[in-house]
């Protein structure tokens, strides 16, 4: 199983409509806002690092009113 950690910014007063966004993708598993230098925090999983790689490329970095993001990708077996 591939497993991404998404840091994301988005424009302030947005955080909860991009929370709820955010967790109507199916890959998403856990979102939460935080506090920070990053304003949500998102889990993202999937089978193939392929799918995992298209979900944060086509659907979380393409959602109206986020600026920026940063991924962290979990090391497989390291789990």
């Amino acid at each position: 199983m591939a497993t991404a950690y998404v840091l994301i910014n988005c424009d302030l007063g947005y955080e909860e409509q991009i929370i709820e966004e955010l967790k109507h993708i199916s890959d998403v598993k856990e979102v939460n806002g935080v506090f920070g230098a990053y304003d949500i925090l998102a889990k993202v999983e999937s089978d193939q690092i392929r799918t995992l790689r298209e979900t944060i490329m086509s659907e979380i970095r393409k959602i109206r009113h986020v600026r920026s993001t940063l991924t962290l990708m979990g090391i497989e077996n390291q789990e």
